[in-house]
């Protein structure tokens, strides 16, 4: 008679370790990013994934943790099927009252919380109404100039919430351009990107058709005129001028980042675990 033979049982202190070291492998594999932009969605416009600059220190910026876009007034049901992948917990909307109410977001089912951080309007930067573009340019340079100072605090306050909240987050404005373009730019300084990729990602924005600002800008409620908004053009002298007066009224950007967007070590430090990757 053949001897029966007996299974060997695992320990139960054994198995859980398998089990635990398993999961704990899992949880480290870095994921696959999920890439969509603009083209791929028919009602956002200017939307991008910040993720995959590189650092002066050898990190790289995550993907899937910080988005850009334009206002979300005409999501479809086909890109909010599109996003639900990318589990959004956050939309930072630094538009204004008014603008917000003009053109509310559309989300569907399963909203992100919303943050509202409205810029302030700087002084001196009312918008002529029949301009050159000589003028244009020049008025936008003394825009992003008085914004660098005057929406410090702003901008600050959605640094600080990233440091603090758990992304994915949306950062977004009317055209996702300016106000959004500052405080992307200063996240991506912050980190620790060379200015060459801040200024690269910013120049991203002018893919946007004169149609396509027309169309934002007409559904914002945003009072700009048509020949401001045709001679309108998007372009690295915005950004040096915003520099340029964070230098002169701070002296430097790592004073700016503590004395005028009041972030602590903390804050920073929390940015850095959060958003960047070996």
């Amino acid at each position: 008679m053949r001897p029966i033979k007996r299974q060997q049982v695992l320990p139960v202190s054994l198995v859980i370790l398998i089990v635990s070291a398993a999961s704990l492998f899992e949880a480290q594999e870095p994921r696959k990013p999920i890439k969509i932009d603009a083209t791929l969605l028919q009602g956002i416009q200017n939307f991008r994934d910040i993720g995959g600059y590189k650092t002066a220190d050898g990190h790289t910026i995550r993907y899937n943790m910080v988005y850009r876009s334009a206002m979300l007034h005409d999501i479809t049901l086909a890109d909010n099927a599109k996003l639900a992948p990318l589990k959004i917990r956050y939309e930072i909307d630094l538009r204004t009252d008014a603008e917000r109410s003009m053109a509310p977001t559309q989300w569907g089912p399963n909203p992100p919380k919303v943050i509202d951080i409205p810029f302030l309007r700087g002084g001196g930067t009312v918008l002529p109404n029949n301009p050159d573009p000589a003028q244009v340019q020049e008025q936008m340079r003394r825009i992003y100039a008085s914004y660098a100072v005057v929406n410090a605090p702003e901008i600050g306050e959605v640094l600080h919430d990233l440091a603090q909240g758990d992304e994915p987050a949306l950062i977004h404005c009317t055209g996702g351009v300016d106000r959004t373009g500052m405080t992307i730019a200063v996240l991506m300084t912050l980190l620790g990107v060379s200015r060459n990729d801040v200024y690269r990602e910013y120049l991203l924005s002018a893919k946007l058709t004169k149609d396509q600002m027309q169309h934002l800008v007409h559904n914002s409620g945003v009072h700009i005129s048509p020949a401001f908004l045709k001679s309108f053009k998007i372009e690295a002298s915005s950004l040096d001028a915003f520099f340029h007066a964070i230098d002169v009224r701070y002296g430097s950007f790592h004073a700016y980042v503590h004395n005028g967007l009041k972030l602590t070590s903390q804050d920073v430090q929390g940015l850095r675990r959060k958003l960047l990757s070996d």
